[in-house]
């Protein structure tokens, strides 16, 4: 079965920024019964006919998650972005939009006092907006350091409230990074004028956020050449892989192996679960379980995992279809399964045997996912 929307009707809608809004949704509704309820750093998926095609696109959530009747998604105009601009241009206050449920990973609730190190580029701040207030609520006594790269002050999202929360939060440090602004470095208010993200510019970052405090939580969002040089630089100072969350908005996440997963040699892909076993070509049969009921099917060399049950007229959970939504996530049980290594999984979704089947071929004889474990 399709991922299941619900129509959710626009009652707000805010100039965050140039080409930048924030949409806010009415779910007060009964009938939802919490279906909008939401953690921090998560997402949801919009769904609309544009130009007679249908597109899926997935935002982060920006509100706080401890205020109910409030869900907002931030936006930022894309070049040829369809559903971005429509988004942006077109929609408006009392408009009915297609929504999926929250989803996503991105934050997890530590169990002890930690110091969370932000970065993010252009947009990707909208999840870190979701995660600052959720923080500054619920751990008061957590460190909370944010570092925003942006081309100019124009282009920069909540900009404002940002200031704001550095004022009146204790436990919040805002440091801002502008490209295109040419501005003299001003290390008392915390505004910087850097041209690029490199090491030296990173130095500077860290000596800013350094603790006391053991094992800091980084959370990176944006482009993927900015989160490629941040995660480096944090591998080189000797952090481990699991104290770095990336939200990737575009495809390009390339998990690491693990011993759960192998790179193909002269191949884009990636092989998840039991690799020793793995055929050197694709295909094979399929057992997976989704909705408490277990399906057997054959899938064709040229066929996912989601393509073969669909054909054989199963019903697992999917919605786009894109390797955007996360919908169509399932865990590999026995076997092993075949991913781009590029995708929207996370590298400890990956090295947990995750994946997404609507990307994922069969390369065993025999492989086993499991749906329900989402």
């Amino acid at each position: 079965m399709m991922r299941e929307m619900y129509g959710l009707k626009v009652v707000e809608k805010t100039d965050e920024a140039k080409d930048a809004v924030t949409l806010v949704f009415d779910v007060s509704d009964k009938s939802l019964e919490g279906r909008f309820n939401f953690k921090a750093g998560q997402f949801i998926g919009i769904t609309h006919n544009i130009k007679s095609e249908v597109v899926h696109r997935s935002y982060s959530i920006s509100s706080d998650p401890n205020t109910s009747d409030r869900l907002a998604v931030s936006i930022k105009k894309v070049h040829e972005g369809r559903m971005s601009t429509f988004l942006v241009d077109q929609v408006n206050i009392g408009d009915e939009l297609m929504v999926t449920p929250p989803a996503g990973n991105f934050y997890k609730e530590p169990e002890s006092k930690r110091h969370h190190v932000m970065f993010a580029a252009g947009s990707g701040v909208t999840p870190m907006m979701s995660i600052i207030h959720h923080l500054s609520l619920k751990k008061p006594e957590d460190s909370i350091t944010l570092f925003y790269w942006n081309q100019t002050f124009e282009s920069s999202m909540f900009i404002k409230e940002l200031k704001e929360l550095s004022q009146t939060k204790k436990n919040f440090n805002l440091f801002l990074a502008f490209t295109k602004e040419n501005l003299e470095v001003d290390e008392e208010s915390n505004i910087f004028s850097l041209e690029r993200v490199n090491d030296e510019n990173l130095k500077t970052c860290y000596y800013n956020w350094s603790t006391t405090i053991d094992m800091p939580l980084f959370y990176l969002c944006g482009p993927e050449a900015y989160m490629n040089s941040v995660e480096s630089f944090l591998s080189r100072r000797g952090f481990d892989e699991v104290q770095i969350r990336k939200e990737s908005f575009l495809i390009g996440v390339k998990p690491t192996k693990s011993e759960n997963t192998t790179t193909v040699s002269g191949e884009d892909e990636l092989l998840v679960g039991d690799t020793e076993n793995a055929n050197t070509s694709r295909g094979g049969t399929c057992i997976a379980t989704f909705d408490d009921e277990t399906v057997e099917v054959v899938a064709k060399n040229d066929e996912t995992v989601l393509e073969a049950l669909l054909s054989a007229g199963e019903s697992p959970p999917y919605s786009c279809m894109e390797g955007t939504c996360m919908a169509c996530q399932c865990k590999v049980v026995e076997g092993v399964a075949e991913m781009p290594t590029e995708s929207f999984l996370s590298d400890e979704e990956i090295n947990e045997r995750n994946v997404l089947s609507c990307q994922a071929y069969v390369r065993s004889n025999i492989l086993k996912v499991d749906f329900d474990e989402f």
